[in-house]
Protein backbone atom coordinates (compact mmCIF):
# COMPACT_ATOMS: atom_id res chain seq x y z
CA UNK A 1 0.00 0.00 0.00
CA UNK A 2 1.10 3.54 -0.70
CA UNK A 3 -0.19 6.94 0.33
CA UNK A 4 -0.39 10.32 -1.36
CA UNK A 5 -1.72 13.34 0.46
CA UNK A 6 -2.49 16.05 -2.04
CA UNK A 7 -1.93 19.34 -0.29
CA UNK A 8 -1.74 22.09 -2.91
CA UNK A 9 1.62 23.44 -1.81
CA UNK A 10 3.35 20.39 -0.32
CA UNK A 11 2.13 17.01 -1.54
CA UNK A 12 3.26 14.10 0.59
CA UNK A 13 3.97 10.67 -0.86
CA UNK A 14 4.73 7.43 0.98
CA UNK A 15 5.77 4.81 -1.61
CA UNK A 16 4.17 1.38 -1.73
CA UNK A 17 5.28 -1.26 0.73
CA UNK A 18 3.95 -4.46 2.25
CA UNK A 19 5.44 -5.06 5.71
CA UNK A 20 3.70 -4.31 9.03
CA UNK A 21 6.13 -1.45 9.85
CA UNK A 22 5.14 0.12 6.53
CA UNK A 23 1.44 -0.09 7.43
CA UNK A 24 2.24 1.55 10.77
CA UNK A 25 4.05 4.35 8.91
CA UNK A 26 0.98 4.90 6.71
CA UNK A 27 -1.37 5.06 9.69
CA UNK A 28 0.89 7.44 11.63
CA UNK A 29 1.14 9.68 8.57
CA UNK A 30 -2.66 9.75 8.25
CA UNK A 31 -3.03 10.58 11.95
CA UNK A 32 -0.69 13.58 11.65
CA UNK A 33 -2.29 15.19 8.60
CA UNK A 34 -4.21 18.39 9.23
CA UNK A 35 -6.51 19.77 6.52
CA UNK A 36 -5.46 23.19 5.25
CA UNK A 37 -5.75 25.25 2.10
CA UNK A 38 -7.02 24.13 -1.25
CA UNK A 39 -6.59 20.70 -2.74
CA UNK A 40 -7.71 19.56 -6.14
CA UNK A 41 -8.19 15.80 -6.17
CA UNK A 42 -8.03 15.54 -9.95
CA UNK A 43 -4.69 17.37 -10.08
CA UNK A 44 -3.34 15.10 -7.33
CA UNK A 45 -4.55 11.87 -8.96
CA UNK A 46 -2.89 12.45 -12.33
CA UNK A 47 0.77 12.27 -11.17
CA UNK A 48 -0.10 9.44 -8.80
CA UNK A 49 -1.48 7.45 -11.74
CA UNK A 50 1.87 7.62 -13.51
CA UNK A 51 3.54 6.16 -10.38
CA UNK A 52 1.04 3.33 -9.93
CA UNK A 53 2.50 0.23 -11.55
CA UNK A 54 -0.35 -2.21 -10.93
CA UNK A 55 -3.99 -2.00 -10.08
CA UNK A 56 -5.27 -1.88 -6.54
CA UNK A 57 -7.64 0.03 -4.29
CA UNK A 58 -7.70 3.83 -4.59
CA UNK A 59 -9.10 5.53 -1.49
CA UNK A 60 -9.99 9.21 -1.85
CA UNK A 61 -10.82 11.19 1.29
CA UNK A 62 -11.95 14.69 0.31
CA UNK A 63 -14.65 17.34 0.49
CA UNK A 64 -14.84 17.05 -3.33
CA UNK A 65 -15.35 20.78 -3.67
CA UNK A 66 -14.05 20.99 -7.20
CA UNK A 67 -15.18 20.61 -10.78
CA UNK A 68 -16.93 17.21 -11.03
CA UNK A 69 -15.98 16.66 -14.70
CA UNK A 70 -12.26 16.98 -13.93
CA UNK A 71 -12.61 14.72 -10.89
CA UNK A 72 -14.41 11.92 -12.73
CA UNK A 73 -12.06 12.22 -15.71
CA UNK A 74 -9.09 11.62 -13.39
CA UNK A 75 -10.87 8.74 -11.62
CA UNK A 76 -11.68 7.18 -15.02
CA UNK A 77 -7.95 6.62 -15.61
CA UNK A 78 -7.92 4.29 -12.61
CA UNK A 79 -11.19 2.51 -13.29
CA UNK A 80 -10.17 1.79 -16.91
CA UNK A 81 -7.03 0.13 -15.58
CA UNK A 82 -9.10 -2.08 -13.26
CA UNK A 83 -8.69 -0.23 -9.98
CA UNK A 84 -11.38 -0.35 -7.31
CA UNK A 85 -12.20 3.17 -6.17
CA UNK A 86 -13.52 4.19 -2.78
CA UNK A 87 -14.51 7.79 -2.10
CA UNK A 88 -15.04 9.06 1.42
CA UNK A 89 -16.81 12.37 0.96
CA UNK A 90 -16.07 14.34 4.11
CA UNK A 91 -17.85 17.59 4.92
CA UNK A 92 -18.28 19.70 8.03
CA UNK A 93 -21.66 19.96 9.71
CA UNK A 94 -21.56 23.68 8.85
CA UNK A 95 -21.17 22.91 5.14
CA UNK A 96 -24.23 20.67 5.29
CA UNK A 97 -26.51 22.79 7.46
CA UNK A 98 -25.60 26.50 7.05
CA UNK A 99 -25.87 27.33 10.73
CA UNK A 100 -26.17 30.78 12.25
CA UNK A 101 -28.78 33.36 13.09
CA UNK A 102 -28.90 37.02 12.29
CA UNK A 103 -26.26 38.70 10.12
CA UNK A 104 -23.45 36.17 9.73
CA UNK A 105 -20.11 36.23 7.92
CA UNK A 106 -19.06 32.93 6.37
CA UNK A 107 -15.39 32.54 5.54
CA UNK A 108 -14.22 30.44 2.60
CA UNK A 109 -12.08 27.70 4.22
CA UNK A 110 -10.08 27.31 1.00
CA UNK A 111 -9.45 30.95 0.19
CA UNK A 112 -9.61 34.57 1.33
CA UNK A 113 -13.25 35.14 0.33
CA UNK A 114 -16.19 35.66 2.64
CA UNK A 115 -19.91 36.18 2.36
CA UNK A 116 -22.19 38.23 4.62
CA UNK A 117 -25.70 36.77 4.72
CA UNK A 118 -28.79 36.16 6.81
CA UNK A 119 -28.66 32.33 7.11
CA UNK A 120 -32.35 31.98 7.98
CA UNK A 121 -33.30 33.51 4.62
CA UNK A 122 -31.04 31.16 2.65
CA UNK A 123 -31.00 27.96 4.69
CA UNK A 124 -33.81 26.02 2.96
CA UNK A 125 -32.55 26.85 -0.54
CA UNK A 126 -28.93 26.22 0.47
CA UNK A 127 -29.73 22.83 1.98
CA UNK A 128 -31.76 21.83 -1.09
CA UNK A 129 -28.82 22.79 -3.34
CA UNK A 130 -26.39 20.82 -1.16
CA UNK A 131 -28.68 17.76 -1.21
CA UNK A 132 -28.88 17.99 -5.00
CA UNK A 133 -25.09 18.27 -5.31
CA UNK A 134 -24.58 15.30 -2.98
CA UNK A 135 -27.14 13.22 -4.87
CA UNK A 136 -25.48 14.07 -8.20
CA UNK A 137 -22.04 13.04 -6.89
CA UNK A 138 -23.42 9.82 -5.45
CA UNK A 139 -25.23 9.01 -8.72
CA UNK A 140 -22.11 9.68 -10.78
CA UNK A 141 -20.12 7.37 -8.51
CA UNK A 142 -22.77 4.66 -8.73
CA UNK A 143 -22.85 4.92 -12.53
CA UNK A 144 -19.08 4.39 -12.59
CA UNK A 145 -19.11 1.58 -9.99
CA UNK A 146 -17.22 3.76 -7.51
CA UNK A 147 -17.97 3.09 -3.85
CA UNK A 148 -19.20 6.35 -2.30
CA UNK A 149 -19.59 7.01 1.42
CA UNK A 150 -20.37 10.33 3.06
CA UNK A 151 -19.15 11.37 6.50
CA UNK A 152 -18.63 14.50 8.55
CA UNK A 153 -15.37 15.76 9.97
CA UNK A 154 -16.30 14.39 13.38
CA UNK A 155 -16.12 10.82 11.99
CA UNK A 156 -12.61 9.37 12.45
CA UNK A 157 -11.13 8.02 9.20
CA UNK A 158 -10.58 4.58 10.70
CA UNK A 159 -14.31 4.31 11.48
CA UNK A 160 -15.09 5.11 7.83
CA UNK A 161 -12.67 2.43 6.65
CA UNK A 162 -14.00 -0.09 9.15
CA UNK A 163 -17.59 0.50 7.95
CA UNK A 164 -16.51 -0.01 4.36
CA UNK A 165 -14.54 -3.18 5.08
CA UNK A 166 -17.32 -4.64 7.23
CA UNK A 167 -19.92 -3.93 4.55
CA UNK A 168 -17.78 -5.50 1.81
CA UNK A 169 -17.07 -8.56 3.94
CA UNK A 170 -20.74 -9.05 4.87
CA UNK A 171 -21.66 -8.83 1.19
CA UNK A 172 -19.05 -11.46 0.38
CA UNK A 173 -17.16 -9.04 -1.84
CA UNK A 174 -13.41 -8.61 -2.19
CA UNK A 175 -11.96 -5.48 -0.66
CA UNK A 176 -9.88 -4.73 -3.78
Amino acid sequence: AGLMIGAADTPLCVPCGRAIPHLRRLLVTLERVQPAGTTHVAATLRPLFAMARRRGLLVVISDLIEEPDALFEALAMYSHRGWRILIFHVLTEEELLLPGTGPTRYLDPEGPDYLDVEPEALRATYQAEVRGWLRALENQCKARRIHYARATTVTPYDHMLERFLTCRTQQGLRVY
